[in-house]
């Protein structure tokens, strides 16, 4: 059996359940998280170029992780790690 290839598009992680992405500062000294609903945005939008133009708001810093995020109901928020490399989203992390 092959893996899944992760959601390329902003409609292709809307369609498997993601709501948004969520980005970790990689600077120690600020450790800043965000979080972007992608409901808004294009559904054609690539999800590396939405990646690629993400910084962090406290400091400016490029994000050194990427999450898609979702929350079922009321609960916690869940979040799945992926990989960008040359344009295209990789297979998400174990993390």
């Amino acid at each position: 059996m092959g893996r899944a290839i992760p959601p390329q598009s902003v409609g292709e992680a809307l369609d498997f359940g993601w709501s948004a992405l969520a980005f970790v500062c990689p600077r120690r000294s600020c450790g800043h998280e965000g979080q972007l609903e992608i409901a808004s945005l294009p559904r054609r939008h690539a999800l590396a170029a939405v990646f690629a133009r993400c910084i962090c708001g406290r400091c400016g810093t490029r994000p050194a992780s990427v999450y898609l995020a979702a929350r079922i109901g009321s609960g916690p928020w869940r979040r799945k790690r992926v990989d960008v490399f040359e344009g295209r989203v990789l297979a998400p992390t174990r993390e």
